[in-house]
């Protein structure tokens, strides 16, 4: 069944001409969304929003936008401020 539904995705999006897009990229999108809209139902509000837009998606460069804003959308992603740290581990490194 899952065969099927990726040949029949790949497809469509080869007739759609989004042929630079692997459709095994667009099904990764696709699941991570989905996982993130069941794992925060109340943070992550724009689900359904991503999914359309990746079902209207055309070309690389708007597959990759998308694939950005809706990864980063991730509510455990949320945060003012970054502590970077620099460390020098000599030769165990």
């Amino acid at each position: 069944m899952r065969r099927f539904f990726l040949f029949v995705l790949f497809a469509l999006l080869a007739l759609r001409g989004v042929a630079a897009v692997s459709s095994n990229d667009v099904l990764a999108l696709r699941l991570a969304i989905n996982d993130l809209g069941q794992t925060f139902p109340r943070a992550y509000t724009r689900e359904v929003e991503f999914l359309k837009r990746l079902d209207a998606v055309r070309d690389e460069k708007e597959f990759a936008a998308l694939q950005r804003e809706a990864l980063l959308a991730n509510p455990l992603l949320d945060f003012d401020k970054l502590l970077v740290l620099r460390r020098d581990f000599g030769k165990w490194a």
